[in-house]
């Protein structure tokens, strides 16, 4: 919003702050690893360049925000891989894997809807082979692109749609999403008090 409105200084110092933030985590967790720091600040890049766009459009782009938008889940679930590996060393490999390579949406940019068979298509070509007892694949939730490549959001509650898509997809016995409510409500708890819980749904039902 500030690049959009021209206050690029502003921004970019907004953006320094979380560069900070996420280079304090990754050096917490594996102080000398060149290529996380790497990955991190090539992410930062690719933020910085959408709001230089955004400011001599001045304007932010339902396109544009999604791009920006996938960077905090990049960003995250790369940082997480290096800790689960840092933690699981000599047990199993974690493994990053961009969800837009698999999640193929439409084009409705910010609220994209999910072209299921494609996803199917793809995750039993590329990912199933890949599955096994000694790996962990950690991916994003939010996010996918359309045929053609462009970056899209799932919208509202789209991490726990991503879940139900990629379980699906795998044939996975189990799919656990942990939020702040126990469990699939039928509405709102906090704002239906009397919401039941549904105790057993299909992975289709769920998304």
């Amino acid at each position: 919003k500030e690049a959009s409105l021209g206050n690029i200084a502003l921004a970019v110092n907004l953006l320094k702050r979380i560069e900070a933030n996420h280079l304090n985590i990754a050096h917490g967790i594996l102080p000398d690893d060149e290529k996380l720091t790497a990955d991190i600040l090539e992410l930062i890049q690719e933020a910085e360049n959408l709001m230089q766009g955004m400011n001599l459009l001045k304007e932010c782009s339902p396109k544009a925000m999604d791009q920006l938008y996938s960077i905090g889940e990049r960003l995250s679930s790369r940082i997480f891989v290096e800790a689960l590996n840092n933690v699981f060393s000599h047990e199993r490999k974690a493994m990053w894997m961009d969800a837009r390579n698999y999640l193929i949406t439409n084009e409705a940019f910010g609220k994209a809807l999910p072209y299921t068979e494609e996803i199917e298509k793809k995750v039993g070509e590329f990912l199933i082979p890949l599955l096994d007892e000694q790996s962990v694949f950690v991916t994003q939730g939010f996010i996918g692109k359309t045929v053609d490549g462009q970056t899209t959001t799932l919208g509202r509650e789209g991490s726990d749609y991503s879940a139900a898509l990629f379980a699906e997809a795998i044939f996975a016995k189990q799919l656990q999403i942990w939020t702040d409510v126990s469990g699939v409500a039928t509405c709102d708890p906090r704002l239906i008090p009397n919401a039941s819980f549904i105790e057993e749904m299909s992975y289709r039902e769920a998304g």
